[in-house]
């Protein structure tokens, strides 16, 4: 009984969290790795409708020429920060 009630509780800790958990689909990953050891790196990614951000985990652990775009070609911004690109939606 005791378990249930440290579950419902946790349970119940958790549901103002849920709606900041970004959810997308990856529609697409090209990986090309050039001689001099670089990998470039793109994704398309579609979010749900409705989400203000993207998390998105990324490969590896060194970033340099992130680029962001929409899929008009248009710059979003986005926060680089721990492996991890945070992305804003408009």
């Amino acid at each position: 009984m005791k378990g249930l009630k440290l579950f419902v509780i946790l349970l119940l800790a958790l549901i103002p969290v849920a709606h900041l958990v970004s959810a997308y689909t990856v529609s697409s990953l090209i990986l090309t790795v050039y001689g001099d050891g670089y990998v470039e790196v793109s994704y398309e990614i579609l979010p749900d409708d409705y989400s203000s951000q993207i998390v998105l985990p990324l490969l590896g652990s060194y970033y340099e020429n992130v680029i962001v775009e929409d899929e008009n070609g248009e710059p979003l911004n986005y926060r680089l920060e721990n492996g991890t690109l945070l992305i804003y939606n408009r």
